[in-house]
C-alpha cells in the first residue's frame, strides 16, 4: 500500500507539472504569434523605403528623421518582447514527500478502532504478590509498551528499579537500577515513568526520589547519567519529533525538551499552584497527541487538561467537577492517553477504576 501510495504521487505530480509547462507554452505562443508578424510587416516596408530612397539618392532631412522614429518604434517593440521572462510562483506545486520511519518507541498504549476491552483482565506481569524477586513488582507505576519487541518496560517503583517483561514470559529481567534505593549512578530511587528512545537505545527515566531525570543504556547498561537535575518528575512522553515532555510535580508544570539541549520549554502550566484553566496543581502523567496537544492528569485538581500546541491556557476534557466518585468526577486522576478521536482514558486511582471520557462529554 505505501509503494501504491508513492506511485500514486510520482504520477500525479508529473501530470501537474506537465499541465503547468503547456498551459506556459501556449501563453508563449500565442503572444509571440499575434505580436512577430505585425512587426515582421512593418521592418519590411521600413526596408523597402530605405532601400527605395538609397536607389533614388532622393530624400531629404524630414525622411531621416521619420525613418529613425520608425525604427525607435521597432526596436521598442521589440524590446518589450525580449522582456517576457519565465518565473516561478511562491505556491508550491508538488509537495515533497517523504518516509518518515520512526525510531522513538510509541510506548503509550495504541487504541484504534478496532480496540475492545474486556470485563475482566489477564495478569501479564508480576501477580505473585508484592516483593522484589524477577517474578515479582511492588508498586508498578509508569510503563511502556513497546509493539515491535512484544515487550513491557516496568517502572517497578518500590523495587527502584526498570523491568522488561516480554510477552508470555513468567518473570522479568531488571534493565536499569536493581541495586537498592540511592542516587549513586547505577541506583535509581522510586522511578516512576520512562520512555524508550531506540535511536539512542537508551531509557529515559523519571527518577523522583532523586530529583533527576536519567537516561540509561538499553543493553547491558550498568549505569545512568543525568540529563535533567532538580526536578520532581512524576511523568515522562515523548513526540514524534524526538522531544521529550515532564511533568514536574512540584513546579506545576509540563516542560519540553530534547537529548543535548541546554534549556527547556514550558508547554503547560507555569503560573504556580492552582485551578484556572492556566495553572495546573500536581500534574503527574502526560500524552501527547499527532497535532502536539498536551493531554494531563491535573491530579489534586482531579481533571484532566489539554493544552492545544502553543495554547496559554488549557481546556478540561475530563473531570473538574471536584474530588468524587460520580461518572462527571474524578479522584487523583493518574495516567491518561487519548485516541485519533479525542476520546480520553484516564487511570482513575482515588475510585479504582478506569474512565472513558468521549470527546466533549461533561
Amino acid at each position: 500500500i505505501l509503494v501504491q501510495q508513492v506511485s500514486d504521487y510520482e504520477r500525479d505530480s508529473i501530470d501537474k507539472i506537465r499541465q503547468t509547462a503547456d498551459e506556459a507554452r501556449q501563453l508563449l505562443l500565442k503572444h509571440t504569434a499575434k505580436h512577430i508578424p505585425d512587426i515582421e510587416i512593418k521592418l519590411n516596408k521600413l526596408t523597402d523605403q530605405l532601400r527605395q530612397s538609397r536607389q533614388e539618392n532622393d530624400f531629404i532631412e524630414t525622411d531621416l528623421h521619420q525613418w529613425k522614429n520608425q525604427f525607435i518604434q521597432l526596436t521598442d517593440e521589440l524590446n518589450k518582447l525580449s522582456n517576457i521572462t519565465i518565473k516561478q510562483d511562491l505556491e508550491i506545486l508538488v509537495n515533497k514527500i517523504y518516509v518518515d520511519i520512526s525510531t522513538m518507541s510509541p510506548c503509550k498504549i495504541k487504541i484504534n478502532d478496532n480496540t475492545r476491552w474486556l470485563q475482566d483482565g489477564i495478569t501479564i506481569t508480576g501477580g505473585n504478590q508484592r516483593g522484589n524477586e524477577l517474578s515479582q513488582l511492588d508498586g508498578p507505576w509508569g510503563i511502556c509498551v513497546d509493539d515491535d519487541e512484544q515487550t513491557i518496560y516496568i517502572a517497578d517503583t518500590f523495587n527502584h528499579r526498570i523491568i522488561e517483561w516480554k510477552y508470555g514470559a513468567t518473570h522479568g529481567q531488571v534493565m536499569a537500577g536493581g541495586n537498592g534505593p540511592g542516587k549513586r549512578i547505577d541506583q535509581l530511587y522510586e522511578p516512576t515513568d520512562l520512555a524508550v528512545d531506540k535511536e539512542k537505545d537508551c531509557f529515559i527515566i523519571c527518577d523522583r526520589g532523586n530529583r533527576r531525570v536519567v537516561r540509561w543504556p538499553r543493553r547491558n547498561g550498568t549505569c545512568g547519567q543525568t540529563v535533567i537535575s532538580d526536578v520532581q518528575c512524576y511523568g515522562l512522553t515523548k513526540d514524534h519529533d524526538k522531544y521529550f515532555y515532564i511533568a514536574d510535580h512540584e513546579r506545576h508544570e509540563i516542560r519540553r525538551w530534547r537529548i543535548g539541549d541546554t534549556c527547556e520549554t514550558v508547554v503547560a502550566g507555569g503560573h504556580g499552584e492552582g485551578n484556572r484553566l492556566d495553572q495546573l496543581d500536581s500534574p503527574g502523567y502526560i500524552f501527547v497527541d499527532k497535532d502536539y496537544s498536551v493531554y494531563i492528569s491535573d491530579e489534586k485538581n482531579h481533571r484532566v487538561m489539554k493544552w492545544i500546541k502553543g495554547a496559554t491556557e488549557g481546556i478540561v476534557v475530563a473531570g473538574g467537577q471536584g474530588k468524587g466518585n460520580g461518572l462527571a468526577q474524578l479522584s487523583g486522576p493518574r495516567e491518561v492517553l487519548a485516541d485519533q478521536l479525542g476520546t480520553v482514558y484516564v487511570t482513575d486511582c482515588g475510585n479504582h477504576r478506569v474512565m472513558l471520557w468521549s470527546k466533549g462529554a461533561t
